[in-house]
């Protein structure tokens, strides 16, 4: 994944694609990011606006851009990758929030049990050892001193899991 990059929100008032020496084509797809509670209006068209913002780059221009899912098929000639891209950021979203919103409950020998979605998660503690497992899946040793910290390396490889398609 490539670092975290803070982009800036252009502050102009003409959309990017009326611009002269704005690059109509052949723009290359890096990412699709959660705003989570912010939005923002598509520095593109000016006129969507949107919570994901697809991260594009192009080499006749001077920085990434975040546009919106519109926008962003246009300009990379895809229109259906973005709407993709896009459903799996949504996804992972809803994952998420329901993970930190499960009920964790005895699962008796020290084990503990969520329903998270579709995804049944359990975590084990053996000889000081935690474990965990996706539905009925093998046990996954986890090198993590705490519960909490195993929990966050669980919803990682959840979100690994929704991008490889499942």
């Amino acid at each position: 994944m490539l670092p975290e990059k803070t982009l800036p929100v252009p502050s102009l008032s003409v959309a990017l694609e009326k611009l002269p020496a704005f690059p109509l084509t052949e723009w290359e797809y890096i990412r699709v990011k959660d705003l989570r509670d912010k939005k923002e209006r598509c520095p593109c068209c000016r006129r969507q606006t949107f919570r994901f913002g697809h991260i594009l780059e192009h080499s006749d221009w001077p920085e990434p851009i975040r546009v919106g899912c519109v926008c962003a098929g246009r300009l990379t000639g895809d229109e259906e990758a973005p709407v993709r891209m896009q459903k799996v950021e949504e996804r992972i979203s809803k994952i998420t929030e329901n993970f930190f919103s499960a009920k964790w409950q005895d699962a008796g020998l020290g084990g503990i049990v969520a329903k998270v979605g579709r995804f049944k998660i359990q975590i084990m503690q053996c000889n000081g050892v935690f474990k965990f497992r996706l539905n009925d899946g093998p046990f996954c040793s986890d090198p993590s001193g705490n519960t909490h910290a195993v929990k966050m390396n669980i919803l990682e490889e959840l979100h690994r899991h929704i991008r490889s398609g499942a």
